[in-house]
């Protein structure tokens, strides 16, 4: 769990100890997905330096599970499907405009009902941004401080996801869906179909 944030919508009031907990796990979630993703694409000799730009620890954290499944599900299929339709440049993704691009893609994304496909998809989108910017930017580097907060951040504005999450069993119950036949039968019918990446093409790419 992570132990300390910058992020607003961490340090709100108004959130529930639940809700809290949801977020803080999303948070460690984001790190173990963008780390692994980073990890993959650059030189074993750079990361020690890219690990000051974490807002948490990069060390496997006590989510081993559940990131085993996010890791395998999202960078297996959804990141692939989206790497395919060349998303990035379609994107035109900059330094500037990576919160508002992700915003718009998380919108995108839960224009309709709420799922664990959905939720997944937003790590994915932020894995493929992180790549993004280490390999194109690396005078841009600080920014990957920001960049485990997306998810967490999107998360926070929308009150009714982190309802939806608790009400399914919190991240144990991804890592039960993830893990179910029927459940991956499910997400992969719904990946198949892919709905908002052609939304959001039409709407903000």
């Amino acid at each position: 769990m992570a132990t300390a944030a910058s992020s607003d919508c961490l340090r709100s009031s108004s959130l529930s100890e639940a809700e809290v907990n949801i977020l803080y796990r999303s948070l460690q979630l984001s790190v173990d997905y963008i780390w692994h993703r980073i990890s993959l694409e650059v030189d074993q000799s750079q990361l020690a330096s890219l690990q000051q730009y974490f807002p948490v620890s990069t060390q496997p954290s006590s989510l081993g599970q559940i990131s085993l499944s996010l890791l395998n599900f999202g960078a297996s299929h959804i990141e692939g499907i989206l790497l395919s339709k060349d998303i990035v440049q379609r994107l035109h993704l900059t330094p500037s405009t990576v919160h508002s691009t992700f915003k718009h893609c998380a919108e995108v994304i839960f224009d309709g009902e709420i799922n664990w496909f959905n939720i997944i998809g937003l790590f994915a989108f932020s894995g493929i941004f992180a790549n993004h910017f280490v390999k194109n930017y690396k005078s841009e580097m600080a920014l990957l401080k920001t960049l485990p907060y997306l998810v967490p951040d999107f998360f926070g504005d929308h009150r009714s996801i982190l309802t939806w999450i608790i009400e399914n069993g919190g991240w144990d119950g991804f890592l039960y869906a993830s893990s179910n036949k029927f459940g991956v039968t499910t997400m992969l019918l719904k990946l198949a179909q892919f709905p908002w990446i052609y939304r959001g093409s039409a709407r903000y790419i």
